[in-house]
């Protein structure tokens, strides 16, 4: 995927993080994690390789910003001060040995060139992702975030570079990092029993609003519920191929106009309930008014499976404008990002 050097795609997923042990209370917030982050930075074990070395991720920056007033962009300020910041932005990286050399061509000659990299340098592309520090609960867990789109760097890539610093922490503090009271034991005063354990962050995308309007005007068909885990000696034969259980709900219209709540965040409580049974995705059949068209939904990860359901909101005339990596956090993009997250 190209992308223009003045234009940016946001993707908006609610940043959640939980505990690392079920029987540990969660007693933190996300300012209690950040400066795991900065350590890591610093001392430079902010670095993950996947794909059997063949690619890095790496967290290359942070810096934070103070949203003052309403959201015009002259009221957004960088600050070191994480007490009076509201919005936290990482700078994050990919680096592989099969990223193409880029081509250039002089458009008087239409004479190319080639950047090539010298010996040991990998291709890189770097992404922003600005998280506010103020959680969406009272359990201090959900954050709201927005995610520079660039390509290679997946929510699945990000979240894994973050769990690993934070592992990585974790396990040089002996596992006495952050600790909860034990929520098995006896109930009665505080004294009970500390138990340690690490955050565990993941990333959901929120529904886009067209495909939430879409639900609630009574453009949904059906919803099928899909489980693809097979409980039985069948499973484990090579030369036995499980087909998913499916179970589908088709939408009665007359109902659906006489119910009064909100539909896409009832069917939401559906779904919660649904990954609790073990069901493992979703697909919503829906109508745009022209043709019928399928929804997928991954009930563990909680994600569309299409990009083009999750809210997001384009940037156009970014100056100056951005290069495909850069070595710290780029101010003025992150500050058109948080200015911008009512056009999602």
């Amino acid at each position: 995927m190209q992308i223009k050097n003045n234009e940016r795609k946001v993707f908006h997923f609610n940043f959640f993080m939980k505990s690392s042990s079920e029987k540990a209370s969660w007693d933190i917030a996300l300012r209690d994690v950040i400066p795991l982050l900065q350590t890591a930075v610093a001392k430079g074990s902010n670095k993950y390789e996947t794909q059997k070395g063949q690619q890095t991720l790496i967290l290359r920056d942070i810096k934070f910003f103070a949203l003052r007033g309403d959201a015009a962009d002259e009221a957004i300020s960088a600050t070191d001060d994480i007490s009076e910041a509201t919005h936290v932005a990482l700078l994050l990286g990919v680096m592989d040995d099969r990223f193409q050399d880029k081509v250039y061509t002089d458009m008087s000659t239409y004479a190319q060139r080639t950047a090539g990299r010298l010996s040991g340098e990998n291709g890189e592309y770097t992404c922003h992702l600005l998280i506010e520090l103020d959680a969406q609960d009272e359990t201090n867990q959900s954050y709201y975030a927005m995610l520079e789109n660039v390509p290679t760097l997946s929510r699945t890539l990000i979240v894994g570079l973050i769990n690993f610093i934070v592992n990585s922490a974790h396990k040089e503090s002996e596992h006495k990092l952050f600790e909860g009271y034990d929520l098995t034991a006896p109930q009665g005063g505080r004294n009970r029993q500390k138990l340690g354990y690490r955050p565990i962050v993941d990333m959901f995308g929120y529904a886009s609003l067209d495909f939430i309007k879409m639900i609630t005007d009574g453009q949904l068909k059906s919803i099928k519920l899909i489980k693809t885990e097979v409980q039985s000696s069948f499973g484990q034969r090579s030369y036995l191929d499980p087909q998913p259980h499916e179970q589908k709900f088709k939408v009665d219209k007359k109902n659906l106009k006489k119910f009064t709540g909100n539909v896409w965040e009832d069917i939401q409580l559906c779904l919660v309930d649904a990954a609790a049974e073990d069901w493992s995705a979703a697909e919503f059949t829906v109508n745009d008014g022209t043709k019928d068209f399928t929804v997928q939904y991954d009930l563990d990860t909680e994600n569309f499976s299409q990009k083009k359901f999750v809210r997001s909101h384009l940037l156009e005339n970014i100056d100056p404008r951005l290069s495909d990596a850069s070595t710290g956090v780029v101010e003025h993009l992150c500050k058109r990002i948080i200015a911008t997250k009512k056009d999602a």
